[in-house]
């Protein structure tokens, strides 16, 4: 799973979004993990 977070995450998140804080990014880590455990295809 550490993988698939660093390739469909932190390589897109941080390509599109500037985080001004740990907690934005907390935010932004706690939604996708919500769509890969309920939504994405395994």
């Amino acid at each position: 799973m550490r993988r698939t977070v660093k390739e469909e995450f932190f390589q897109v998140a941080f390509r599109k979004t500037v985080y001004e804080s740990l907690d934005q990014l907390e935010v932004g880590l706690d939604c996708y993990l919500g769509f890969y455990n309920r939504e994405r295809a395994h």
